[in-house]
């Protein structure tokens, strides 16, 4: 499964990750920093006293691949 990570500097100058399981693929950068900066001017988060997304960092496509060795809930 691929995710979209956007990192932001916080209010106490540390990195946040908003991580989005729906995004849509191939965003090119313009697009991403539009959307980034969007979100930090909302100032709508507050996490005790800390605004998580206030300065944009970098943004990326994380792949998530899952390789079970064993799996009980379909037996029966």
């Amino acid at each position: 499964m691929k995710h979209l990570e956007l990192i932001y500097r916080n209010s106490d100058s540390k990195l946040t990750t908003l991580r989005l399981t729906y995004a849509q693929e191939n965003l090119t950068e313009a697009t991403t920093k539009k959307a980034m900066h969007d979100i930090a001017a909302l100032k709508m988060f507050d996490n005790n006293g800390v605004n998580p997304y206030v300065e944009p960092v970098s943004a990326r496509y994380v792949e998530t691949n899952t390789d079970p060795i064993f799996d009980t809930r379909s037996a029966s």
